[in-house]
C-alpha cells in the first residue's frame, strides 16, 4: 500500500446516567505503522480520560482493554500480506422451535344475533334491517346506514 489513505478511528464509550464519551482520531496512513501510530494516540488520548471518577476510569480502561491491542504499550505492526481461504460449509440443519407450538385455540361460536326490532333502517350493502343505534354509529363513521358486520369489514 504505497499511496497515502485518510483513516479516521471513532469510538464511542457509554458512561451511562445519558452520557457517552466521543473520541475520534484522523490521518492519513501509508502503511500499517501509521494506522499503528494513530491507535497509540487514541489510546493514550483515552489514558488521559476519566481520571477524577473511579466508575469513569473503570468503563474507559475496560474498553481499551477489550478493543486496543496492549493498551498503554506502543502499537508494533507488521507488514505481512496472509493468504485468506474461504471458511468451511457447515450443513444447516433446520432448527428446532424453542418455545412448544400450543394446540390452536378452538374458536367459540359467535353469538346469535338478535332480530333486530323493525325500525325502518335497512343496512345500505346488504339489505338488513338495523336498529336506530347501528345506524346513528354507521352514519358517524362512514356518512351511510350499515350493519354492525358491513361496518367492520368496511373498517378493515
Amino acid at each position: 500500500m504505497s499511496e497515502k489513505r485518510k483513516l479516521s478511528i471513532g469510538i464511542t464509550v457509554n458512561l451511562e446516567n445519558y452520557e457517552n464519551l466521543k473520541v475520534e482520531v484522523e490521518g492519513e496512513a501509508k502503511d500499517d505503522r501509521d494506522a499503528g501510530e494513530l491507535i497509540e494516540y487514541l489510546d493514550s488520548v483515552l489514558s488521559r480520560l476519566g481520571r477524577n471518577d473511579p466508575e469513569t476510569k473503570k468503563k474507559i480502561d475496560s474498553y481499551r482493554r477489550r478493543v486496543l491491542e496492549n493498551p498503554g504499550e506502543p502499537v508494533i505492526t507488521n507488514i505481512v500480506e496472509e493468504e485468506t481461504y474461504p471458511a468451511p460449509e457447515i450443513p444447516q440443519t433446520p432448527a428446532e422451535p424453542a418455545i412448544p407450538v400450543s394446540e390452536p385455540a378452538q374458536e367459540k361460536p359467535l353469538p346469535e344475533e338478535k332480530p333486530v326490532e323493525n325500525t325502518g333502517f335497512t343496512c345500505s350493502s346488504c339489505g338488513r334491517p338495523i336498529s336506530k343505534a347501528e345506524e346513528q354509529l354507521s352514519q358517524i363513521f362512514m356518512g351511510r346506514s350499515l350493519c354492525k358486520k358491513c361496518l367492520e369489514e368496511m373498517q378493515k
